[in-house]
Formats: C-alpha cells, sequence, structure tokens
C-alpha cells in the first residue's frame, strides 16, 4: 500500500482560474482529499494543473504555488508519521482552447508567456524536496490549438508537417499565420469553420457560459429537465 500512486486534479491554483473554468473545487475541499488520501497510506501523489487559461497573472501562479506548498505539507506530515515521505509531482499542462466549448473564443497563451510560467514553477519546484515536475511539451501542444481550430486551409500544412518541417516553417510555405489560429481573440459573431457540425449545444448558450467564465459566475450542474444548453431541448 506504501507505494501506491493517485492523481488528482486542482486544474487551477487560484479559486478565480477555478472559477473560471467552473471547477467547482475550494482549496478546503483540495486539502481534505489531500488529507484523506495521505492518511489512507498513498506515498505518491501527482497533481494536474492548467497553465496560460485566460486571464492568468503572475498571482494566479504564486496561488498555485501556495497551494502546492501547502499540499505538500500535509503529504510530508503524513509520510514522517509512517516513515516514508513519498513523493509528489506537479504535471502541468498548457490551456489549449477546443471547439464546442465556452472557451472557443479565447486565445491560446503565447508559447514565451507560458516559457516564463514553466520557468517560475521549476525554480520554485528544485527547492521542494522530494517534489518535481513535468510538462507537456510547448511546442506540441501550440500544434495541438493549431490543429483543433484550424479551417479548410490547414490541409495544406498537414503534407509539410508530415515532411518533417516544424509549424512555422510549414505555414510560412503555405503561406499561413500561425497566430491566426492560436493565439487571437475570436469575437463574438465570428463563424467558426467545425460549426458545419451539429453537436446539439446551443451557440448562444456557450457564448453566455464564455461571458459567465470571465465573471467568475459559476454555473450549477443540471437538473432533472433542465434545458439551458439545448442539448435537450
Amino acid at each position: 500500500a506504501g507505494h501506491r500512486s493517485v492523481a488528482i486534479a486542482p486544474e487551477a491554483g487560484s479559486q478565480r482560474l477555478r472559477d473560471l473554468i467552473n471547477k467547482g473545487l475550494t482549496q478546503e475541499v483540495i486539502l481534505q482529499a489531500v488529507a484523506h488520501l495521505a492518511s489512507g497510506g498513498i506515498s505518491n501523489l501527482k497533481l494536474y494543473f492548467l497553465i496560460g487559461l485566460p486571464t492568468e497573472t503572475t498571482k494566479d501562479i504564486d496561488e498555485l504555488l501556495a497551494l502546492v506548498t501547502a499540499i505538500r505539507g500535509i503529504w510530508l506530515e503524513a509520510g514522517r508519521k509512517r516513515g516514508r515521505l513519498g513523493h509528489l509531482t506537479l504535471s502541468l499542462n498548457p490551456f489549449i482552447p477546443k471547439p464546442f466549448t465556452p472557451l472557443q473564443w479565447a486565445p491560446m497563451a503565447r508559447e514565451k508567456a507560458l516559457q516564463n510560467t514553466l520557468k517560475r514553477i521549476r525554480s520554485a519546484v528544485a527547492r521542494m524536496p522530494n517534489t518535481d515536475m513535468i510538462c507537456e511539451s510547448l511546442r506540441a501542444s501550440v500544434l495541438q490549438a493549431f490543429l483543433a481550430r484550424g479551417d479548410r486551409r490547414v490541409a495544406q500544412v498537414l503534407p509539410l508537417l508530415a515532411a518533417g518541417l516544424n509549424l512555422k516553417a510549414a505555414c510560412r510555405e503555405a503561406g499561413l499565420v500561425p497566430d491566426f489560429y492560436v493565439t487571437r481573440q475570436r469575437t463574438e459573431n465570428e463563424l467558426f469553420p467545425w460549426e458545419v457540425i451539429d453537436n446539439g449545444v446551443r451557440r448562444d448558450y456557450l457564448w453566455q457560459e464564455y461571458c459567465r467564465a470571465l465573471e467568475g459566475r459559476a454555473t450549477p450542474r443540471c437538473a432533472p429537465g433542465c434545458r439551458r444548453c439545448g442539448v435537450c431541448g
């Protein structure tokens, strides 16, 4: 039992950003879950966080590190009692806007900003024994965002990528600008290439949820008879 591992996903370090993504978790609940796992003999814990969420600031990263410090304190205390400190792993992944979600209008953070955030977190984690961090490739994340929100012109880039060109070089050859797809803020009435598919969720509902997210207003779970999004209408 002493070598079991568990993963939990706070997703964001600050309550403000957890509210933005409608996570529905408070720091108190997160710390209670950690204490419960620690007391149950779990020795290795992985924490999943998103970086580069819309409106993220350095204060949000400060709160992420403060949350990790609090979690680590609980974890180490439990480890000392059982005679084995265990290990804490931070898994950091860049936020990638996806179609048919409220954040489909949001830009992805620029790669340089993500690099700076990772550098800051890595520096803090380096001073925490029994703690390490892993992160998805930023280059792969940018490519994923490019493909996720691409239109038919992106098809020209696929053979070039398959031939070994990186995204910037492939776009340059195809006459495209990666930032148009990846880091550009969309406006309310912009038509999206994926809207040729009807997934049942009303567009105005997604926009309303995007506005609620930016205002930090959580949306409650569906109740019986709920018709908010249009799927069950």
